[in-house]
């Protein structure tokens, strides 16, 4: 195939897709799995450059849930999600009482931005994202966790809208606030949806 009829082809496939944005209803849904991987602190424990002052722990988690995308108010909503998480200290050992497997709700409205590829970005509004566990010591409404200053997490949408990936790869320090007090975190995050019928 020449350079030209390449050049065209791709040029319909990309007329197509952002026709599939702009054509369907406000919003799509997908269910999602992604894989989150933590290191997280009190206060000060990071520095901007990923390095530690003091003891950490790294939190392994796995979760599912439905993010909608809606491409005319620029958002992303992810509520009522599920996770388990994992906790190990640093350094190892077997606190008692650290309830080192738990399970975690939480939500989230992203700020969407999509781009001319079908790439996007999701960024933590500045009111944050919320989590609670629903396992454990902590559990219920009244031991939220508000997540600010997350990096924002890089996407890309199929060529069909059927399905995306996206990751979170950024060192960057998020901190995190509840009623035991500020802690801090660094995570990267690996997300793959498939988008669910009307």
């Amino acid at each position: 195939m020449s350079a030209a009829w390449k050049s065209i082809a791709f040029v319909t496939m990309m007329a197509s897709a952002l026709s599939a944005v702009s054509a369907r209803a406000d919003a799509i849904a997908f269910r999602y799995t992604a894989h989150d991987s933590c290191l997280g602190g009190g206060p000060g424990t990071f520095t901007f450059d990923g390095n530690v002052t003091q003891p950490y722990g790294m939190f392994p988690a796995i979760g599912t849930g439905v993010i909608t995308f809606d491409f005319g108010s620029h958002t992303a909503s992810d509520v009522n999600n599920s996770w388990q998480y994992q906790f190990l200290p640093s350094p190892p050992g077997f606190p008692l009482n650290a309830y080192p497997a738990k399970q975690a709700t939480g939500s989230c409205n992203y700020i969407l931005r999509l781009g001319p590829d079908l790439s996007f970005t999701l960024q933590e509004p500045s009111t944050g994202c919320t989590s609670q566990d629903t396992t454990g010591p902590n559990a219920g409404s009244d031991n939220t966790v508000t997540f600010t200053n997350a990096p924002k997490t890089q996407g890309q949408f199929s060529a069909d809208m059927q399905s995306f990936v996206a990751t979170l790869v950024t060192v960057g320090v998020e901190t995190a606030t509840s009623r035991n007090g500020p802690s801090e975190r660094i995570c990267m995050r690996e997300w793959h949806g498939v988008r669910l019928p009307k």
